[in-house]
């Protein structure tokens, strides 16, 4: 005769199946709803990584995060410039002040989407998503402006490599299950 409690025969009749695993239930908390195809749960139990109770930041997640520290650097730099340049002499004597103020705002804004952006990022929140969605359009958008005011200097080549890579992201930022997966706070 047999000694075995009941919860024993409760575990013994789970499977693996039914077992799931801590990314797994951390999603199910987190995304509403949560139905993943077979393709996402592969995509979730291969590639995400899960450190200290969260989806890590992994695989192709770290150039985004490097291209928005980068953007962060470069609008601390151009306000520098624009600074230093709104100070000069032909300057102040030849443009308005509303211009002044539009040459400053620009890279002030851009630093305040890349701060934001970075900072959900990090925290792994769903508006990082629709900010980094924001940042690729607004680049696109410059990249062109940028052509269209100053014909002689950019070329279609120089067109090409602004408008290519913040292309690539603005789809990547639409169809990738890891950064859907990743920023679900």
């Amino acid at each position: 005769m047999s000694t075995t409690s009941f919860e024993e025969n409760q575990i013994d009749l789970q499977t693996d199946e039914q077992i799931e695993s801590p990314k797994i239930s951390y999603l199910k908390r987190h995304v509403q709803p949560f139905n993943p195809t077979d393709e996402e749960l592969e995509v979730i139990n291969e590639s995400l990584n899960f450190k200290n109770g969260k989806i890590a930041i992994g695989g192709l997640l770290y150039l985004p995060t490097i291209g928005i520290i980068a953007s962060i650097v470069m609008s601390l730099f151009a306000l520098y410039q624009m600074s230093i340049l709104i100070s000069s002499p032909l300057f102040v004597e030849y443009v308005s002040t509303t211009m002044k103020l539009v040459l400053i705002s620009i890279p002030a804004i851009i630093l305040i989407l890349s701060t934001a952006t970075l900072v959900m990022f990090i925290k792994r929140k769903k508006t990082a998503i629709t900010l980094l969605k924001i940042m690729q359009i607004a680049s696109i958008i410059m990249a062109i402006a940028n052509h269209n005011m100053a014909p002689q200097t950019p070329t279609i080549t120089n067109l090409l490599a602004q408008l290519i890579p913040s292309a690539l992201w603005l789809v990547y930022t639409f169809k990738s299950k890891r950064l859907k997966y990743t920023m679900v706070e």
